[in-house]
């Protein structure tokens, strides 16, 4: 909110927990090593499983971002977080910042604040803005927030 208040979120399964689903229950796959493939159509059954993890789930942000984006009615910056966050970023164009410490930043000033810490914001918090945080790891979830 203009308050800085949490205004809500979106959780929905990983990239490594649904590879993980895959592998455990579908006859025969292989596990992968997770590389951003070159093209959509895979030749192979490992760049099938490749192009389907990077390029889905690319969709599902990109889509999640334009809802959220329209259901505010107002523009917000894009921030993305976590391990696979490169697999992604390199395939879209809605995030805007790359910023793989953000969840241990957060993690850091919630600390110092309960132990009364001075505490420094991160460069991504300097300005005022409504963000569309978007971690991307075991569980993607996406929140939005005017941060500190």
């Amino acid at each position: 909110s203009r308050k800085g208040e949490y205004m809500g979120g979106v959780i929905f399964p990983g990239v490594q927990i649904s590879l993980e689903a895959l592998f455990k229950h579908a006859a025969k796959l292989p596990r992968i090593d997770m590389l951003v493939p070159e093209n959509v159509i895979g030749k192979s059954t490992g760049e099938s499983i490749r192009s389907g993890a990077v390029h889905g789930f690319t969709g599902m942000i990109e889509n999640l971002v334009k809802q959220i984006k329209a259901e505010l009615g107002q523009n917000a910056q894009v921030v993305a977080t976590g391990g696979i966050v490169e697999w992604i970023a390199s395939k879209t164009t809605v995030i805007d910042t790359l910023d793989p410490f953000l969840t241990l930043d957060g993690m850091r000033i919630i600390y110092e604040k309960n132990h009364n810490l001075q505490f420094t914001k991160p460069a991504i918090l300097q300005k005022n803005l409504l963000k569309i945080s978007i971690y991307l790891s075991s569980i993607q979830f996406a929140y939005l927030t005017k941060l500190l």
